[in-house]
């Protein structure tokens, strides 16, 4: 068997190497691997995958674009507070976390002077 056939080998296995390992290590990497794999348990069988008609949750930061009938949309500190700025239609913003009650949190890619921002 080649080096380069042993390395396919082990790359399949998940087993790291060095790149510049030599044969016989790689030899006896790919050895201990098979001998791994042949006493390990067998894991149980794996819940089957969502059904993809059904998306879950959206998880992590995802952009999303102002679109509203009145062609701005109010941004608020909380749900329900005080109008902190009015962002125009197609203003691109980013959601994060899930949306709670109607209301999801947002943040918003922009520019302030430096000298008027204390802390």
């Amino acid at each position: 068997m080649t080096v380069d056939e042993i390395k396919r080998k082990l790359d399949a296995l998940g087993v790291e190497y060095l790149p510049d390992a030599r044969k016989t290590e790689l030899e006896q990497l790919l050895a201990e691997a098979a001998e791994d794999a042949a006493t390990a348990p067998e894991t149980p069988a794996s819940d089957p995958e969502p059904d993809p008609a059904e998306p879950g949750p959206e998880i992590g930061p995802r952009p999303r674009t102002v679109a509203t009938d009145a062609g701005a949309l109010n941004i608020r500190r909380e749900p329900g507070g005080a109008v902190l700025i009015a962002v125009p239609d197609g203003t691109e913003l980013t959601a994060i976390g899930d949306p709670e009650d109607g209301w999801q949190r947002v943040v918003i890619e922009a520019w302030a002077k430096a000298e008027f921002l204390a802390g």
